[in-house]
């Protein structure tokens, strides 16, 4: 009895679709009540190729929404994401991260690098599109650059990354750039960006020697 359970629910018919999505609970404890389901001693919430994996949470089966809590890391394709806690509604496959939230970009493309590391507040993920929001001390290294703002925020179907309130793009040289927008092409297979105001730029002048 002091052994650890292992729990294993399939919740079906999250989306209404032909191939109906299959959400997949795992826990060492599970509490079943009338409107939720509460888990601990270890969660792990599986739906398609996303795995989250959490201490503890809780899952409203009539809203097909979870939070979960104590310390979350999110796999996918596009990479990881930890935050503190999460919010899902998986039915729209919609995921709000909070506190401490550290997001490991990373898309496969021929064209341009894509790889990035995004640290914030909050951030929200739209997976159906691999577009996300984040706010709150947003700071981005990318392409050997420091980008910090109050907002990103970033279309996977454009592959544009928008910087918003008071941006500071930092090269590895000491160059800077302020500015309130700031807007990255990804797509793009050169380093390509703008920014708009007012805009202010400092650039290290070395002399020849």
């Amino acid at each position: 009895m002091g052994k650890k359970i292992l729990i294993c629910f399939f919740l079906l018919s999250l989306i209404a679709t032909p191939v109906q999505a299959q959400l997949r609970l795992q826990a060492g404890f599970l509490d079943y009540q009338e409107e939720s389901i509460k888990v601990s001693q270890g969660v792990t919430v599986s739906k398609e190729e996303t795995v989250v994996n959490a201490p503890r949470g809780e899952y409203w089966r009539e809203e097909k929404k979870a939070l979960l809590q104590g310390g979350v890391i999110m796999e996918a394709n596009t990479g990881t994401i930890e935050g503190k806690e999460m919010t899902a509604w998986f039915a729209e496959d919609r995921y709000l991260f909070r506190q401490q939230v550290v997001m490991n970009y990373r898309k496969e493309n021929e064209e341009a690098d894509q790889t990035f590391i995004l640290k914030s507040a909050m951030l929200e993920l739209f997976a159906k599109t691999d577009s996300f929001q984040a706010k709150e001390g947003v700071v981005i290294d990318y392409q050997e650059r420091l980008l910090k703002s109050e907002q990103a925020d970033y279309n996977g179907e454009t592959e544009e990354l928008v910087l918003t309130k008071n941006v500071l793009i930092e090269e590895e040289n000491g160059d800077w750039i302020k500015s309130e927008r700031a807007v990255f092409d990804l797509a793009s297979e050169e380093e390509h960006f703008t920014a708009e105001g007012p805009v202010e730029i400092e650039i290290t002048l070395n002399d020849e020697e």
